[in-house]
């Protein structure tokens, strides 16, 4: 049956082929997205938005001359249908759209998130100031504030050594490395900064999200001692003799300094230091370009006090099989440790510590008078009273020692034994174990558990 009806406007703006044409559009988007390859499709990507768009300002113009035309068409049902289908076709590829290009700019590894990550979070800068002699690098730093806000404190990688290489005349050729530090809203930033004079006159600095985990990133690390030494005459002065020579500098923050190394300089004296002891100290070793072998110089500054910023030490770090330890307060400990063994018996002296494990020192060389066992614990309950507990006889028996003069004497303490008797067995004890004593309100108390090997 044939019957007149209205011009369906929706059906035709979204036609079957403006269909096809819009899904080849969006696939085509989210594959550059994903994989890039703009320039091949950007000519094909033009066509095809400007033939749909072209379309659509076609059908807006035309729509209300088709409103007064009357037409007639079949009542097929596909077609009357269509009014409603193309547009959520179209709707829907839009959608798809949307979410493709959302997953590829959140999805590492895609052209698209490395090109907002590139907008967002890379700058360059040109450097104006790249001599390292005279200004040290706070000029260079400088240029660096002129487009990122660097936090006041920064700190290199405690992995990844910050490396500068430098020609006879403190000319800066490269500069590469991790700093981190804390922004403003107290989060972790992180800063890749490259700077090669072979391929450009200008240091590129990446910034990206970090966690700023104190763990990790200690003030062992901090940069500032670095910028204050190479900000020096003494810095200056003793690599201008060495003309000529080209160098790198690595930076690490806190490191080991040894007698024996050759060309340590203390930047706040005259003359090489010779006369140090091994040390913990912010030093800036320089090498000779390409020789990583040994330091051509290592300079520090001894009015830049390291102690306070190296990291609290593990004090189970050097803690032996058989030996224990137990602190008092952050700082002061005790250590039973192995000075001599034989057939399994230990024989031990007592440690201390006053700060927090770095270093031990002996207390007492024989606080079980001479006995032999292994170490069950060691606790002391003020500066002056303390114990410690000794196994012996394959954890079959153990004793027990007190001293109330901070460890120079000790006495072996007795306490009442229970045993029981068993049918068809001899009587045994087999609570020999002391806890270490506690104090309570009535004084001084202690229990005594099973060993292993007592029953």
């Amino acid at each position: 049956m044939i019957k007149k009806e209205k011009y369906l406007f929706w059906a035709r703006l979204f036609n079957p082929i403006v269909i096809v044409v819009f899904a080849i559009l969006v696939w085509l988007l989210i594959n550059i997205a994903n994989f890039g390859n703009l320039l091949l499709n950007l000519p094909l990507v033009i066509i095809i938005s400007i033939s749909i768009l072209t379309w659509f300002i076609w059908c807006i113009i035309h729509f209300n001359s088709w409103k007064k035309v009357q037409r007639y068409f079949s009542s097929r049902t596909l077609y009357k249908s269509w009014n409603f289908i193309g547009p959520a076709i179209f709707l829907s590829l839009c959608i798809i759209l949307v979410i493709g290009q959302y997953r590829s700019a959140q999805e590492i590894g895609t052209r698209l998130n490395y090109r907002l990550d590139y907008i967002f979070n890379v700058r360059s800068v040109k450097v104006t100031k790249d001599k390292i002699y005279n200004n040290g690098l706070n000029k260079f730093f400088a240029s660096i504030g002129q487009k990122v806000n660097l936090p006041n404190k920064l700190y290199v990688s405690p992995d990844d050594p910050l490396k500068i290489t430098f020609d006879h005349n403190g000319k800066i050729t490269l500069f590469e490395g991790y700093l981190t530090g804390q922004n403003k809203n107290k989060s972790g930033q992180t800063y890749l900064i490259n700077y090669d004079t072979i391929k450009s006159n200008k240091i590129i600095i990446r910034r990206s999200q970090s966690d700023f985990d104190t763990k990790v990133v200690k003030k062992s690390n901090n940069i500032d001692p670095l910028l204050k030494i190479t900000n020096t005459s003494k810095f200056s002065n003793t690599l201008k003799n060495e003309a000529g020579s080209t160098f790198d500098l690595y930076y690490a923050g806190i490191t080991q300094l040894k007698p024996t190394q050759q060309g340590i300089i203390d930047v706040n004296k005259n003359g090489d230091t010779t006369d140090i002891e091994q040390t913990s100290q912010y030093n800036v070793p320089i090498y000779i370009h390409g020789e990583t072998a040994q330091a051509f110089f290592r300079f520090f500054d001894s009015r830049i006090k390291a102690s306070a910023d190296l990291p609290a030490p593990d004090p189970t770090t050097d803690l032996n099989t058989n030996e224990v330890q137990s602190f008092r307060s952050k700082k002061i400990g005790y250590r039973l440790q192995v000075v001599n063994a034989a057939l399994g018996t230990y024989y031990y002296k007592l440690m201390q510590t006053n700060d927090g494990g770095r270093s031990w020192t002996p207390l007492n060389n024989d606080p079980f008078h001479g006995e032999g066992g292994t170490a069950l614990n060691v606790k002391f309950l003020s500066k002056s009273l303390g114990f410690v507990a000794l196994s012996q006889n394959s954890d079959t028996s153990s004793k027990l020692y007190r001293t109330e003069d901070a460890g120079k004497t000790f006495s072996e303490v007795t306490y009442a034994t229970k045993k029981i008797s068993l049918d068809n067995q001899d009587d045994y004890e087999p609570f020999v174990a002391p806890d270490m004593p506690t104090k309570t309100k009535d004084g001084v108390q202690m229990k005594v558990g099973w060993s292993r090997n007592s029953g």
